[in-house]
């Protein structure tokens, strides 16, 4: 298929449908598996975009541009997204801190060249792993509670597991908290250099752990950057005001195309936009399998919990995956009041929170009591997983966008089991965590107290992640190393043999540096 652009177009949803004379009936999935289809599929860029028909013919496409969907109900239909608004979600905060979703269209120019191949014999599939066909662990901390101490403590422990990591950090020192870590704090430059003598990613976690007055955040942002340090990771820090998060907040300062510039200028390329697929529980740990984030899904991940906690956990996942934005305004304001009822028993606090509860009464009996539709629905930030995009590709202004898997739970997140899972799924796991929060409400958080204690069930869960590591079962990137790989396969093209009868990846220089195999 030839489609020509006689002119650069910008569009925000393009694709096509291809009907085939045989029924759709076997799909090779995101776990490089065959699977039936008796219920919809997908293949993002970094899966496989491979099928068979009932006449037993394999159909490959040409390249790994876009996502392939198959509906259940359509069985000889592919449609074949090239933009599309879930597959690359981005939001902005507006008022009251509520989330405007919206997309940056794909430009295109010139002429579209899309193939499709027709073969009975073997087909090539390639390895989103480093190493062939393993899970991936990324890890992505957020240094909001960060100390000195725990900074070293944490080094300790991650040196003696072999696990690397994106450590967040301040640049500037400004903190409600006097022991809270920075860059620019005296004595503790030295720790962070450490981190990146230990082969960890250093990324920036805005630039400071709280928010100055007047125009001195924006006066930051202007000037920001450390010399003879490579740092290439932007991870929101939400409040802040020159955040991505917060553009159209402060359009008297920059726009989207503005603040893209201003960071690459910096030397930074990927950038997290405040969104997690999901949260980590039993059984949730891989961010390309959109089923991990439906509600039943979730929600059977907090069995583990005390009754009262499970029933507490599976009302907050199942409003925040489920609910319109004005709703979860409701439930932060609801969340505020009983904490200042506990703390303060104030009366105020108290009608508050009755008020609230009534409000959300519909929406609290769904979560407790949920339908069927509901349990298996999927929120449209995690329904095409769009782990790693770009925006503004091929343009000057183009950045890569990285989504997240929430992770309080260590213990339950990287269990025996969830290890197993990611390893044999060959899944990826990009966790947004929090290593240095003390709060008990992280119930399996890493540290159990300020002076970096560990307990005997954490010190065993890093000690597996570790030796998984080192059987090569799970490949364990930074954030730059990850998204780099990635950037190998994002528009790979396949090609016939000379015999005409085998679908390869088309020979490129690059390609022998990703594993492959053929099926």
């Amino acid at each position: 298929m030839r489609i020509k652009f006689n002119a650069p177009v910008v569009l925000i949803d393009f694709g096509f449908e291809i009907e085939f004379d045989s029924p759709i009936v076997e799909w090779r999935n995101h776990d490089y598996t065959w699977v039936d289809c008796s219920t919809d599929r997908l293949a993002n860029y970094y899966s496989p975009k491979i099928l068979k028909l009932k006449d037993g013919t394999k159909v490959v496409a040409g390249s790994t541009d876009g996502i392939w969907h198959y509906k259940r109900n359509q069985t000889n239909e592919l449609r074949w997204s090239l933009v599309e608004p879930e597959g690359g979600p981005l939001f902005q905060y507006g008022e009251n801190d509520i989330r405007n979703f919206f997309q940056i269209g794909r430009q295109f120019n010139g002429e579209l060249i899309l193939k499709i191949f027709f073969t009975s014999n073997s087909v090539m599939e390639w390895s989103r792993s480093m190493i062939p066909f393993s899970g991936i662990l990324c890890f992505t901390d957020h240094c909001d509670f960060d100390t000195l101490s725990l900074l070293k403590r944490q080094r300790e422990i991650f040196k003696q597991n072999n696990i690397k990591v994106t450590k967040g950090f301040f640049q500037y020192h400004f903190s409600k908290r006097n022991d809270n870590a920075s860059f620019d704090k005296p004595g503790e430059k030295q720790e962070y250099l450490n981190w990146i003598n230990d082969g960890h990613e250093l990324a920036y976690h805005s630039l400071s752990q709280s928010k100055k007055k007047n125009n001195d955040p924006f006066h930051d942002f202007n000037n920001f950057g450390i010399s003879n340090i490579d740092v290439v990771t932007w991870i929101d820090h939400g409040y802040q005001p020159y955040n991505f998060t917060q553009i159209l907040n402060h359009s008297d300062h920059y726009d989207v195309p503005e603040w893209i510039q201003l960071v690459k200028k910096r030397g930074v390329r990927y950038l997290w936009n405040y969104l997690d697929s999901g949260e980590s529980s039993t059984g949730v740990i891989n961010q390309i399998m959109p089923e991990s984030f439906t509600y039943k899904k979730a929600a059977s991940g907090k069995i583990h919990l005390s009754f009262f906690k499970r029933i507490s956990e599976t009302i907050r996942i199942f409003l925040f995956y489920y609910s319109d934005e004005k709703t979860l305004l409701k439930y932060r304001k609801l969340s505020s009041y009983i904490k200042a009822f506990k703390s303060k028993k104030q009366i105020n606090a108290f009608l508050n929170t009755i008020y609230l509860l009534i409000a959300l009464l519909r929406k609290i009996t769904s979560a407790l009591f949920p339908g069927k539709r509901n349990k298996v629905a999927m929120p449209h930030f995690a329904k095409d997983a769009p782990c790693i995009f770009k925006i503004y590709e091929g343009t000057e202004y183009e950045i890569t966008i990285f989504q997240t898997l929430a992770v309080k739970d260590f213990t339950n997140t990287f269990s025996n089991e969830n290890l197993d899972l990611i390893s044999k799924e060959g899944g990826l796991c990009i966790a947004h965590t929090y290593f240095a929060f003390l709060e008990a409400h992280h119930y399996g958080r890493m540290f159990m107290n300020t002076t970096g204690e560990i307990s005997n069930e954490i010190n065993k869960t890093f000690g597996n992640i570790g030796q998984y590591i080192r059987d090569e079962k799970i490949w364990n990137p930074t954030l730059k190393e990850l998204a780099e790989y990635f950037d190998r396969f994002k528009h790979l093209e396949y090609e016939l043999d000379e015999t005409e009868t085998s679908v390869r990846i088309k020979n490129k220089t690059e390609i022998f540096t990703i594993p492959v195999r053929i099926i």
